[in-house]
């Protein structure tokens, strides 16, 4: 019987290619997100090759009500990959209340509301299970302008831990600190000219001199739920190219 994946923001960037990964593996994915474009787009393109083992499903990990009724469709869950989220810049003093809300609200409360409906299931099964949280360097260490999701990806990491305490040995979580990576969320009114600069400019920072692939932290994830893993729980793993050495 195929081990089953949740992911959330699965339609496009980091979450598009773990589904990707994790449906070559012979895993049962459940991809989750709030655009419908992106959605329809996502089962178009993965429906037809891995017949049976890809469900797509419209819920927004805020709303308790759509994680509520996402749920009552899982009897069995093996692996959570906690994707979703929203990033933008800010200036601490201009930003509002209903402006960090909102980056709280995608960015933390909604991990918490989905990991609270699969803990009950994983901690019924005789198997043991991972949580895989994606959180950012800038968890551990915040640039400027990045106040509210730098605070919002360390109470990511935070959460993690207290999961990895609370439900060991049945669950074990652990969270992924990518730096930047070539994904949609950094293409918002952007010209194509402006994002290249973008890009460009944020490749030299890294001492790699480069930016990260989402298949490469796609692939992280499988890694971490392997038996080979398994003492390894509450981990904070940067995967950032050495831009947390530098900046």
């Amino acid at each position: 019987m195929n081990k089953t994946a949740l992911i959330t923001g699965g339609s496009s960037g980091i979450g598009y290619a773990c589904v990707t990964k994790f449906l070559d593996s012979g895993y049962n994915v459940i991809a989750t997100g709030r655009n419908q474009d992106k959605l329809k787009k996502l089962e178009l393109e993965l429906g037809g090759k891995y017949t049976g083992q890809l469900q797509v499903v419209s819920c927004d990990s805020s709303n308790e009500q759509d994680v509520i009724q996402l749920f009552q469709s899982i009897d069995t869950l093996d692996v959570l990959i906690n994707n979703a989220g929203i990033y933008w810049q800010n200036d601490y003093c201009e930003s509002s209340l209903k402006q960090i809300q909102e980056m709280f609200s995608a960015n933390v409360f909604g991990a918490f509301l989905i990991t609270k409906e699969a803990l009950k299931i994983m901690n019924k099964q005789d198997s043991s299970s991972s949580i895989i949280n994606i959180s950012s360097s800038l968890g551990n260490k915040p640039a400027p302008q990045t106040s509210f999701y730098s605070a919002s990806k360390a109470a990511l990491q935070s959460l993690t831990q207290s999961i990895a305490l609370e439900y060991a040995p049945k669950v074990r979580a652990n969270a992924i600190l990518p730096g930047v990576i070539k994904t949609p969320i950094h293409e918002k009114n952007k010209s194509q000219q402006e994002l290249d600069e973008f890009y460009q400019a944020m490749a030299d920072f890294h001492p790699l001199k480069t930016l990260g692939e989402p298949t490469a932290v796609a692939e992280l994830c499988l890694q971490l739920t392997k038996s080979e893993m398994s003492f390894m729980t509450g981990s904070s793993i940067l995967f950032d190219g050495g831009i947390s050495l530098v900046c």
